[in-house]
């Protein structure tokens, strides 16, 4: 395996047009009670992700994010969305960057600064839910994702990278040797 590899062993989320939601939530890292509340010293400070569904809806990726509490002043949530075509090299692919903070989102691809309107973001308490035209991810067959709470740039909590399987049934032949797996560390910045 080279160092540029992912890797893991997660089965990919299978997201065909049509299909009802589908929750992600593996553990995001810290130790939490069996209702996903936060304990030890950290807990006043950590905000958390209880849930996290995708879905596919009139050709755009929707997550729905559910908080253990809601966001503060000084922590954010990033959602990193990162697309792949098996006829496209991954490096021309979009790597979106979605960075929440209490009253703001703003959209990034591959550090560039894109106009945040081109997504659609609704929160309503502790859930947060995202659209994100296919389109702007580049028409990919899959998507590596992931979440991250964060303070300031201090990570806090994340969830492991899945991959979003989110082709037809009709799949190109070739399509379904890369990427496969999920790996379980956050993105390098």
């Amino acid at each position: 395996m080279r160092t540029n590899e992912l890797f893991g062993d997660f089965p990919a989320v299978e997201l065909g047009a049509g299909a009802a939601p589908h929750s992600v939530s593996g553990q995001a890292l810290g130790d939490r009670t069996a209702d996903g509340q936060i304990v030890g010293w950290e807990e006043a400070a950590l905000v958390g992700v209880v849930n996290e569904s995708v879905s596919i809806e009139n050709s755009r990726l929707v997550l729905s994010v559910e908080m253990d509490r809601s966001l503060a002043r000084e922590v954010g949530l990033s959602v990193y969305l990162f697309g792949y075509r098996h006829d496209r090299p991954f490096s021309t692919m979009p790597k979106l960057h979605v960075k929440l903070g209490l009253v703001y989102h703003e959209l990034y691809d591959q550090g560039r600064r894109l106009l945040a309107e081109e997504i659609g973001v609704t929160r309503t308490g502790r859930h947060i839910h995202i659209q994100v035209p296919l389109a702007l991810a580049g028409e990919p067959e899959r998507i590596l994702a992931s979440v991250q709470t964060t303070e300031g740039a201090i990570p806090l909590a994340w969830s492991t990278w899945r991959v979003l399987d989110i082709r037809s049934e009709t799949v190109p032949a070739g399509a379904s040797d890369s990427p496969g797996g999920a790996v379980s560390s956050g993105p390098k910045r």
